[in-house]
């Protein structure tokens, strides 16, 4: 099963948002208009232009604060098991992301040694490989 995405939530992308606040800027589109033209929700050009936003273009208050050098090495680790026949279930995969993460003392908040369920999008990746 691959994961699908239930939301359209900054389905504009960054580009679109900042060629969209660059303008309202600049005075040559309203906000109104920018949401037209670029897609970009009204309230969400308010809160850039006010200053509210701390990180453009992430959902949620929690970043993954792993290196995406982990992540991949992660995910050549469990493809290479499973070409070898010792395919992990999203259990095994979550433990084996905390026991590296605490090896290379790498700050993480997974808790009861193993990664957060969240980690289960990205394990759908390469469980269903």
């Amino acid at each position: 099963m691959v994961y699908k995405r239930k939301t359209a939530r900054i389905s504009y992308g960054t580009d679109k948002l900042q060629e969209a606040l660059n303008e309202v800027r600049a005075g040559e589109l309203s906000k109104k208009k920018a949401e037209v033209m670029y897609g970009v929700p009204r309230r969400t050009l308010s809160r850039h232009l006010k200053g509210e936003v701390q990180k453009v273009g992430s959902l949620g208050r929690f970043a993954c604060n792993l290196p995406p050098e982990f992540e991949a090495a992660l995910v050549a680790h469990a493809v290479l098991l499973q070409q070898m026949l010792f395919g992990l279930n999203t259990v095994e995969l979550r433990k084996l992301a905390y026991e590296i993460a605490e090896k290379k003392k790498l700050a993480h908040r997974f808790k009861n040694q193993m990664a957060g369920r969240t980690c289960r999008v990205s394990c759908n990746d390469i469980l269903n490989w």
